[in-house]
C-alpha cells in the first residue's frame, strides 16, 4: 500500500517538474502574450510608433482613442483620406521617435517626444493620452 501512495505522490511531482521545465523553455513573449499589458503613456507612444513603422494599421488602433478612429470613419480628417492613409504618411515621413518626458495627472498624461523625419529634421511633439478601458490611449 505504501508503494502505491509513494508512486502516486512521486508521479505527481514528476508531472509537475516536467510542466515547469516545459514552461521555462518557452520564449517569454509566448508565455505572456495572452496576458493583458499595462503600458505606461511613454510605452504606448513607442508601441504605436513601432506598429506604424511596420505598417501594422490594425495594431496601431490599439493605442488610439475610439473617438479618433470614429473621426476617420466619419471623414473628419480628409487630408489623410483614411486611417490607413494617416499611418502610411506617418510611416513614410517618420524616421525615429525619442521620448523626452512624461507627466501623468490622474487619467490623463502628456508625453513629449522628439520626432525626426526622413530629411533628419527634428521636431518636438506633444502627445496627449487618456485612459480608455484602463489602458493609455493617444487622444491628441
Amino acid at each position: 500500500m505504501k508503494k502505491k501512495i509513494l508512486w502516486g505522490v512521486g508521479g505527481i511531482i514528476a508531472v509537475f517538474l516536467a510542466l515547469i521545465i516545459v514552461i521555462a523553455n518557452e520564449p517569454q513573449e509566448k508565455v505572456t502574450s495572452n496576458l493583458p499589458q499595462k503600458l505606461t503613456p511613454s510605452e504606448t507612444i513607442k508601441a504605436f510608433d513601432k506598429a506604424a513603422q511596420a505598417g501594422e494599421i490594425e495594431e496601431t488602433k490599439k493605442y488610439v482613442v475610439k473617438s479618433i478612429l470614429k473621426g476617420f470613419e466619419n471623414g473628419a480628417y480628409p487630408h489623410y483620406g483614411s486611417y490607413g492613409g494617416f499611418i502610411g504618411e506617418y510611416k513614410n515621413n517618420t524616421k525615429s521617435l525619442k521620448i523626452v518626458s512624461e507627466k501623468i495627472t490622474g487619467n490623463s498624461a502628456t508625453v513629449n517626444a522628439q520626432v525626426t523625419d526622413i530629411s533628419n529634421y527634428k521636431d518636438d511633439e506633444e502627445y496627449i493620452l487618456t485612459k480608455e478601458n484602463g489602458k493609455w490611449k493617444i487622444a491628441k
